[in-house]
């Protein structure tokens, strides 16, 4: 038995699990847009489809130390 879960196992990388916590966290905001907007069920369906995208909630890893550090620029320049 002990064997079985040991072949079962993969290990969880720190780029999955911040995935899916930026993956639920844009689930909990599009609902309290749908809220806010007072949707009904229908409309917060459409809504969370169309703006529940893959490519918003997966972060892009930089290999190169220049475009690591001109993200970084980016990043504080924007967050106010």
């Amino acid at each position: 038995m002990e064997e079985k879960k040991k072949e079962n196992y993969t290990p969880i990388s720190g780029y999955n699990v911040i995935t899916s916590i930026i993956r639920e966290q844009n689930i909990i905001l599009l609902n309290k847009i749908a809220d806010t907007m007072s949707l009904n069920d229908l409309k917060r369906e459409e809504l969370i489809d169309e703006f529940l995208k893959v490519n918003y909630y997966t972060p892009r890893v930089i290999f190169s130390k220049k475009r690591e550090n001109i993200q970084n620029l980016f990043a504080r320049n924007t967050v106010k």
